[in-house]
């Protein structure tokens, strides 16, 4: 991403309802494996501009590295600045990744050409009982100028992204689609990006923040699908949601 796309996400994902109701969703999950304690090590991959570690920095010990300097510099702000950092590769972590609890790839490996080299990487740095939570978009049929601006290879189906971890030393817990309530809407709206070549946000994205009220309002019911996952991921059960924008998997390294 170039510097105006950096800015971009700073400036919007503290109060944004998709990047605030997936933090709470990943919460939900990441609570649900690891109760919060400051002494439990959890590990961002492609930390961005930092939004997570804010957040999961008040309920855990936390750390993050990223590709970009621009991203390490704007993430560095409001987190310990030798807890971000400038690496591509999981093996620079060393003793960090050693006795990490959990590591986080939310919306990270879409970026990624071989996101399964990166990701066996990353394997080979988890501890054994360690825990991986991946999110991705979902579905090429809403591929818009939107994942192009933001430098997207591809977007996933549950099938491709079980074979990201195939034949590695881990088990899936849980898979699942979810940003589903809002699907019809986000498709809709993506449609007509396609048919004008354009964008509904900033930048050549689809984001920008909107009014309050409706700001809160998809929010709510976004963040409302943590429910159903958390009871289908506590059971062991199917997908909660059939379809959707994204996907969220969880794993354990064995």
């Amino acid at each position: 991403m170039d510097r105006a796309l950096f800015k971009l996400h700073r400036r919007t994902e503290d109060t944004h309802w998709w990047f605030c109701a997936r933090r709470e969703i990943i919460f939900s999950f990441l609570s649900g494996i690891l109760p919060p304690d400051s002494q439990t090590l959890v590990i961002e991959a492609g930390c961005c501009t930092g939004g997570n570690l804010r957040y999961f920095g008040k309920f855990y010990d936390t750390a993050g590295f990223d590709s970009d300097p621009e991203a390490v510099e704007l993430a560095s702000r409001g987190t310990s600045h030798d807890r971000v950092f400038l690496s591509d590769n999981p093996r620079d972590l060393h003793e960090y990744a050693s006795r990490a609890h959990a590591f986080l790839l939310l919306d990270i490996l879409e970026h990624i050409e071989d996101d399964s080299a990166f990701f066996s990487s990353l394997v080979d740095e988890m501890r054994e009982g360690s825990y991986c939570i991946i999110t991705v978009p979902a579905n090429m049929e809403i591929w818009s100028r939107h994942d192009v601006t933001y430098g997207h290879k591809r977007r996933y189906d549950v099938a491709g992204l079980r074979r990201l971890w195939a034949g590695m030393p881990v088990k899936c817990e849980y898979i699942s689609h979810f940003n589903s309530r809002l699907y019809a809407l986000i498709w809709l709206t993506r449609v007509m990006n396609k048919l004008t070549n354009s964008a509904s946000g900033e930048a050549g994205t689809d984001l920008s923040v909107p009014s309050g009220p409706v700001n809160s309002i998809l929010h709510k019911i976004f963040a409302g699908e943590s429910r159903k996952l958390l009871e289908r991921f506590r059971k062991r059960g199917g997908e909660a949601y059939k379809s959707g924008a994204s996907l969220i998997a969880v794993l354990k390294k064995i």
